[in-house]
């Protein structure tokens, strides 16, 4: 029997256990539990349904652990992380979600930055634009950079939780690394703001690290997925 799968529910027959080996068929019980099997394997892997956010699992990270399940917890009051292994030729875009991390800056506007890595911190070649809206007043104002050296601005926050949500786009292929997010900064009434910018380097990156303008992180958890 072929598998109806995606199509439509099969209809399997299940033995008793007064069932001799030859009714119902036990080589076509076999044969019919490999169909379905195969067909959810294709559907999952290549086929329609080879879609949607994979969590990953970094292969280490500095000043932080790395758990089981790919979540990385940020260590008491560190000025940066480090992260390794993030990127890999599996993926060529990414989702990096970072909740619950504590700032020790009180200055107003304190920045969080992320940077390429390859054994040390990339510091060249950043461009972003960032159209910020003061959600006391409405006024608008911007951050942006050219050909920046600090990294991509990814938020900011003022001795309070901090937390964000990107993505990044061809970190590992030898072309520009391209970063877009919405973000809204905890400072006294806040802002919010949307934008892109790139690393403007055609260099293939596995790792990348977080790390604020001023003071220290503490807490908190590092996410990434991989766009299937």
């Amino acid at each position: 029997m072929a598998t109806n799968f995606p199509t439509s529910v099969d209809a399997l027959t299940n033995p008793v256990s007064n069932d001799s080996l030859n009714s119902p068929s036990h080589s076509a019980q076999h044969a019919n539990a490999n169909d379905a099997i195969e067909a959810i394997e294709g559907y999952l892997l290549t086929g329609a349904g080879a879609s949607g956010l994979v969590k990953l699992i970094p292969t280490s990270a500095t000043n932080a652990t790395v758990a089981a399940n790919g979540d990385v917890t940020i260590g008491s009051a560190v000025s940066s992380v480090i992260i390794n292994g993030a990127f890999t030729s599996a993926y060529e875009a990414y989702k990096i979600v970072i909740s619950n991390v504590t700032m020790s800056s009180t200055i107003s506007g304190t920045s969080i930055f992320m940077r390429m890595y390859s054994g040390s911190p990339v510091g060249a070649n950043y461009n972003y634009g960032i159209p910020r809206v003061d959600l006391a007043t409405g006024s608008v104002s911007s951050y942006f950079a050219a050909a920046g050296t600090n990294g991509i601005l990814i938020g900011t926050g003022t001795g309070d939780k901090f937390g964000t949500n990107f993505d990044v786009t061809n970190p590992f292929l030898a072309t520009h690394t391209i970063f877009t997010g919405i973000s809204v900064s905890q400072i006294t009434t806040g802002y919010t703001g949307a934008g892109a910018g790139m690393h403007q380097a055609s260099t293939s990156y596995a790792d990348f690290d977080i790390r604020p303008s001023t003071g220290t992180l503490t807490g908190g958890t590092i996410r990434i997925y991989g766009y299937k």
